[in-house]
């Protein structure tokens, strides 16, 4: 009889393990229909982005005679590096994006975080990538004729100061970096971590390239603009 209850009772301890096992996994895992709308709008959300820059880099190089805006500098340079690594990035972004519908097992070899694998998290991710690509294209578009991606060593625009640059030195940039941040969130493994650290790596290369220049270009007017803003709105505001 001892036996039995026993028994018993390592079968209540075991159950009761696995159910609390059970609903760690329903707490740490998406729903099917949230996993799918994400996957499906990924991929269409980097492939309208592609085309999206596609089209706007036309637009600009017909309002420019011919002239293109995008600039990666000397070949083997390191502004042509961080380029090229940012423009590799993105491409494996859009395809990873396309195999997932076509491939859903690939999923596991890309390492999944389970534990960020929440539906608020993945859809609160889905939110914040589409605020900061709204957020970079408000900031390109504050550049007006001035916009470039890169360096352009003959520019002769004036600097801007004004519109969303007037809070931060680098709202495109900044844009960026939450879409990066928002990526991660929707789709949370090793990959998309990875595409994060080396995202966000690639933009701090990019603004200390960019500012150094401008430095070099407008001087004591560029010196006054660190002061008064910053370069990620309060934070990297230069001292006197």
């Amino acid at each position: 009889m001892r036996f039995l209850r026993h028994s018993v009772s390592q079968s209540s301890v075991v159950v009761g393990n696995l159910d609390a096992r059970i609903t760690t996994i329903e707490v740490a895992s998406m729903t099917l229909a949230v996993t799918k709308f994400v996957a499906m709008f990924l991929a269409a959300f980097y492939s309208a982005v592609a085309l999206f820059y596609l089209m706007f880099a036309k637009l600009l190089k017909r309002n420019h005679q011919g002239q293109s805006m995008i600039h990666m500098g000397e070949r083997f340079s390191r502004h042509w590096w961080n380029h090229l690594t940012f423009r590799l990035f993105r491409i494996a972004i859009w395809a990873a994006c396309g195999l997932r519908l076509m491939f859903p097992e690939m999923e596991r070899w890309l390492l999944p975080v389970a534990s960020l694998q929440v539906d608020w998290i993945a859809l609160g991710g889905i939110g914040l990538l589409c605020f900061g690509f709204a957020f970079a294209v408000c900031g390109s578009l504050s550049l007006a004729g001035a916009w470039r991606s890169g360096i352009d060593e003959a520019a002769t625009e004036q600097l801007v100061t004004t519109q969303l640059y007037a809070f931060t030195r680098n709202p495109t940039f900044v844009g960026v970096r939450l879409a990066q941040l928002g990526f991660f969130l929707a789709w949370p493994t090793a990959f998309s971590l990875v595409c994060l650290i080396v995202g966000w790596t690639a933009v701090s290369v990019q603004v200390e390239l960019e500012e150094a220049h401008l430095q070099k270009r407008f001087g004591d007017g560029y010196a006054d603009y660190q002061r008064a803003v910053g370069r990620w709105f309060l934070v990297g505001r230069q001292t006197a």
